[in-house]
């Protein structure tokens, strides 16, 4: 058990996202990303044919999709507002000025 190449294990993660495999136990495998994962984002993770067990039988391939924490409003300011006053809306991580 230890830490893995990323070519020697049968898994791809989709988007590409750096980091190493780590074997915690005979039946679980670890991901640990170099980065934190993209916010508001669809991964795919495919475990490619191949892979054998204890018994030596091989495991088959399976696909998982998940997404990580979308971008969401979470609040507007609090005090009352004057008609011709900003307000502020907040949400709940941070927003790319430059894509936005």
């Amino acid at each position: 058990l230890g830490h893995l190449e990323e070519k020697d294990v049968p898994v791809e993660i989709t988007p590409y996202t750096e980091g190493r495999f780590k074997w915690i136990t005979t039946r679980n495998l670890q991901f640990i990303p170099k980065e934190r994962l993209q916010r508001s984002s669809n991964y795919t993770v495919k475990i490619k044919s191949g892979l054998l067990s204890m018994d030596g039988l091989e495991v088959k391939g399976q696909e998982r999709k998940f997404i990580t924490r979308p971008l969401r409003y979470f609040s507007l300011s609090k005090e009352t507002t004057v008609y011709n006053q900003p307000i502020s809306i907040y949400f709940n991580q941070p927003v790319d000025l430059e894509r936005t």
